[in-house]
């Protein structure tokens, strides 16, 4: 049976939210909504200290994603002197991913207490519906000024480039900082390595080794049923060693506002994943897991020496071995993405070519080696 065939089984299309319509209301669903509210948000926040909101007006977006809805606010103030924005993003989490868009609430909440990057953009307002299981956030606009290709077309390498530059730069901010002993961080360990092996990835996999049968290799298959019984005893040692920062963790370069201006400031957006880890980790998801080998052949290389180098221009001490020895620990745990990706019911033309590039990538690395 193809894998088109199995239409109710573990390969089925993942469905959208039924309210994907773009120009559905949002504020309909949004009762708490008001000038008064948005008034104490964004004065808490530091985002408009002359004035009050008086008016929101929702302008919809064509942009729909698996786990949100997206619509454009128009803001109105009282008198001339205010100085809070004029329109806002809006997003709107889907219940279905209520714990991911939970985290990306949280996101907003620890980088506030933390050291300031220009890539984050501003955050004016964020709220939890409980009993909708919806999630809000009023995030600083800059759609407009950039272009992006069609995902999965990769985008020109200069902006490849500016993307590696600003994740050099945002890792560097946070590096081995003293707020991840905070509770409100969950730095990756040994323990945590094993604790997610045991509950959550060798389930999977082992699933998933049931599940697609055939359509892997013999060869293939024994490599992911060594990798999940060895997955913390490789990774976990690494985690002990330092060198952890804030991490994006789905850092694939159309989570990045590239402006057409090669001066002004990208942005990083949609944090649903970030977590403290090994700063290698957002590279390696964002070419060994994206790019075919022919296109790694030309650039991998030399945007891995411009991170480096991003990296130790910001003061950090990483080497040259450092970041080609995590690296190549990082290709391995790749593999991770497209089994968690299908254990959590994403859209399998996603997670299918993500399986088949992490394997290259392995064989690329000689990764394999270090299951010993």
């Amino acid at each position: 049976m193809s894998v088109e065939d199995d239409r109710s089984g573990p390969f089925k299309k993942f469905d959208s939210d039924p309210d994907s319509d773009p120009n559905l209301s949002v504020i309909g669903d949004a009762p708490w909504l008001t000038p008064a509210w948005l008034t104490e948000q964004m004065g808490k926040r530091g985002m408009l200290t002359v004035g009050e909101v008086a008016t929101v007006e929702e302008r919809p977006l064509p942009l729909n994603s698996g786990s949100a809805q997206f619509c454009c606010l128009d803001i109105g103030y009282t008198g001339g002197g205010a100085d809070g924005p004029r329109q806002c993003l809006m997003k709107v989490g889907r219940p279905e991913r209520e714990s991911w868009n939970l985290r990306e609430l949280a996101f907003y909440d620890v980088v506030g207490d933390g050291p300031h990057h220009p890539s984050v953009v501003d955050c004016y307002g964020a709220h939890h519906d409980a009993s909708s299981r919806r999630t809000f956030l009023l995030l600083e606009d800059h759609g407009g000024s950039r272009h992006m290709t069609q995902y999965p077309v990769p985008p020109a390498r200069s902006a490849c480039e500016r993307a590696v530059d600003t994740l050099a730069s945002f890792h560097a901010a946070w590096w081995e900082n003293p707020l991840f002993a905070d509770s409100r961080f969950d730095p990756w360990s040994e323990e945590r390595a094993r604790s997610i092996n045991e509950q959550v990835f060798r389930p999977a996999a082992e699933d998933f080794l049931v599940q697609i049968s055939d359509r892997l290799s013999a060869r293939r298959r024994a490599l992911l049923s060594r990798y999940a019984d060895r997955f913390a005893s490789i990774l976990g040692p690494r985690f002990g060693d330092g060198g952890l920062t804030l991490v994006h963790e789905d850092a694939h370069l159309w989570n990045f506002l590239i402006p057409d201006d090669p001066n002004a400031q990208v942005h990083i957006v949609d944090w649903q994943m970030w977590d403290v880890d090994l700063p290698v980790w957002d590279l390696v998801y964002m070419v060994a897991l994206h790019w075919f080998p022919e296109r790694r052949a030309r650039y991998e290389r030399p945007l891995l020496d411009r991170y480096l180098h991003g990296l130790q221009s910001a003061g950090i001490d990483f080497s040259r071995q450092r970041l080609m020895e995590d690296y190549r620990l990082m290709v391995l745990r790749s593999l991770c993405v497209p089994i968690l990706g299908y254990a959590w019911g994403i859209p399998a033309d996603i997670w299918w070519n993500h399986l088949e590039r992490s394997y290259l990538a392995i064989e690329d690395w000689d990764a394999e080696e270090l299951l010993g």
